[in-house]
């Protein structure tokens, strides 16, 4: 009887690891070529495997991973159990990849930093555009922005620049106090001028030249000269 119970294992575990029997189980990875082709230790033997399609951590050297087979010819590493090594984990797919939260929120969390980049374009279309940090910066070497109404609160409006150009149909500004300095020559070139002052008016130069083509007319109740 313990003969034939000891016969029956033996056959049972034949036919589990004969070559053309399908297997799972927990493989080391040897290396990892450049096309993405990784090679995993068998039983002792070498095995070329393809990364499944849900496994999204490319596996690397000394990897410990899950690996399934038909037995012949497809072999699939499934996921990475184990990693010796220390370092970040890197998600990877080969093409498009679509993250789709149906009738529920996307969040992506970064216990540091949280960082985006493309080689190409950054996109984001959505109906309401919110950021909300207690410090931004924007570094680009061209800025372009295209709205129909802009408005900006803030306690401080700082603007330093080599060159300032604005170009409007009208322009309206309102302030309790203005200062405005000019190193060497301020031009205003206008069809038509008027300034008014509800108390005092003052106009001070080393020469002062007052001119006009047709008429010029000054109106006081008193006028000094000299």
């Amino acid at each position: 009887m313990l003969q034939e119970q000891e016969s029956a294992a033996s056959v049972f575990a034949e036919l589990l690891y004969h070559e053309e029997a399908p297997w799972a189980g927990a493989v080391t990875v040897l290396a990892v070529d450049e096309d993405g082709g990784i090679v995993i230790d068998r039983l002792g033997r070498r095995l070329h495997c393809r990364r499944a399609h849900s496994c999204l951590t490319p596996p690397e050297a000394r990897d410990r991973v899950w690996a399934v087979s038909d037995g012949r010819s497809e072999h699939y590493v499934c996921t990475v159990l184990h990693r010796p090594d220390a370092g970040p984990v890197r998600l990877q797919v080969q093409g498009d990849l679509e993250l789709h939260a149906i009738d529920g929120d996307l969040r992506l969390l970064g216990g540091k930093r949280l960082q985006l980049r493309s080689e190409q374009e950054l996109q984001a279309d959505t109906g309401t555009l919110a950021f909300a940090a207690r410090e931004a910066r924007l570094d680009a070497d061209a800025v372009q922005v295209r709205s129909n109404r802009i408005e900006t609160r803030a306690g401080l409006l700082r603007v330093v620049g080599r060159v300032l150009e604005s170009a409007a149909e009208r322009i309206v500004q309102a302030s309790r106090h203005s200062v405005r300095s000019v190193e060497t020559v301020d031009y205003l070139r206008a069809g038509q001028i008027d300034y008014s002052a509800s108390a005092d008016a003052r106009l001070h130069a080393e020469h002062v030249v007052v001119t006009a083509d047709r008429v010029a007319k000054i109106d006081g109740e008193q006028i000094h000269i000299g």
